[in-house]
């Protein structure tokens, strides 16, 4: 299936701070909510930039795993991995305890 690359959905900001209460279970009330929560929102935007976190330039990426290589090369531009998950199979982690504990096979 082929995408058109456009996308027409834009949250503002007030509707972001509703969401955000409705999704705690709780209900934007006053005007003072609201100034509460912009406030909130502009902080940790601040926190992240001043982290480097700039949120327009992560990229997400996949590299895939060979066996018995321990290394892998990341591209050029890459400054920071944020976080990364490495599937397992759960037959493998049976094998290594098997290994560990010198067990009879855990595997039937």
């Amino acid at each position: 299936m082929s995408t058109s690359g456009t996308v027409a959905f834009n949250l503002d900001l007030n509707n972001l701070i509703e969401e955000a209460f409705e999704r705690t279970g709780t209900e934007l009330r006053t005007g003072y909510d609201m100034r509460t929560a912009r406030r909130s929102l502009n902080l940790l935007t601040i926190e992240w930039a001043n982290r480097g976190i700039n949120l327009w330039t992560i990229e997400q990426g996949q590299i895939l795993f060979t066996t018995g290589q321990g290394l892998y090369p990341m591209p050029v531009d890459t400054i920071d991995i944020l976080d990364a998950v490495i599937p397992i199979k759960l037959t493998s982690i049976l094998v290594v305890f098997q290994r560990l504990l010198g067990q009879q096979s855990l595997i039937s």
